[in-house]
């Protein structure tokens, strides 16, 4: 699905449908997405969302589902959840950048999941919740930092590389 033809173009989704693409989510240049409140599902694998205009995510969901291996484009997510929809024990590969998450969840607790930040160095900002459910697996950067604005929840695997990780509140 794309986006977009290289002119400069905008939509807002007002609706509170899920949209599912089953391929490749593209934004041509010039393009920008409002992405309201309603859930976006990305079941591919690979790079299933192409970042190349202007995204807003507001307070979107976004779910990223892939069993294979998957990039994830380094944007702004209302909230973004990790979480293959069956066995394969994938890697999500967090995208550079500063991007700024509402919440982060971290695997369905059943099937095995790894994300990791390490490899493109995100400096992340989560302004909510950050949950790591049973057989998630987060790696965080090494140089990017990690600021954290609501609350922890780890039922999984943290894994610290050096840099910095900050709790901006007091919420536990």
């Amino acid at each position: 699905l794309m986006f977009g033809s290289g002119a400069a173009a905008s939509s807002t989704n007002t609706g509170s449908a899920t949209t599912t693409v089953s391929r490749v989510l593209t934004m041509a240049a010039g393009y920008t997405l409002n992405a309201g409140s309603s859930a976006y599902m990305l079941p591919g694998s690979g790079t299933p969302f192409l970042m190349n205009g202007t995204f807003r995510g507001m307070g979107s969901r976004w779910w990223f589902t892939a069993t294979a291996n998957t990039n994830v484009a380094s944007v702004d997510y209302g909230t973004l959840v990790l979480s293959p929809s069956g066995a394969g024990s994938p890697t999500f590969t967090l995208g550079g950048g500063t991007p700024t998450i509402g919440n982060l969840v971290i695997s369905d607790g059943t099937n095995p999941v790894f994300v990791t930040a390490d490899a493109n160095d995100p400096s992340t900002l989560i302004t909510g919740d950050v949950t790591i459910r049973a057989n998630g697996t987060f790696t965080a950067s090494n140089l990017g930092a990690l600021d954290i604005g609501g609350s922890w929840r780890n039922s999984g695997t943290f894994a610290h590389s050096g840099a910095e990780v900050e709790f901006l509140s007091s919420d536990t």
